[in-house]
């Protein structure tokens, strides 16, 4: 799959935009879309610096998102089950 349906797939599943994914917007359902992005691509094997270059953010929040990854699984039902159903449309 490559980087723009990646970007598609995570708009429609988190029902946000293109270019607010790529913005700087900090709106909940972007971040989400991002952090989605970005767990997908590191498990394809892109490095934190790649991803960061695709989506137009720091290495270092990249590095934040994975590192928060599991958490937001565990206690955000909301970004769970989104991610979820994302995942399985990539598979």
């Amino acid at each position: 799959m490559t980087f723009e349906q990646l970007k598609e797939l995570a708009c429609k599943h988190f029902k946000v935009t293109k270019e607010q994914v790529m913005g700087k917007g900090r709106k909940l359902n972007v971040v989400y879309a991002r952090i989605a992005i970005a767990k997908v691509l590191h498990e394809s094997g892109y490095t934190l610096h790649e991803i960061g270059d695709m989506l137009h953010i720091n290495h270092s929040t990249i590095f934040h998102h994975l590192n928060t990854f599991e958490d937001r699984l565990k206690y955000d039902v909301i970004f769970a089950n989104t991610y979820k159903d994302f995942k399985e449309e990539c598979d």
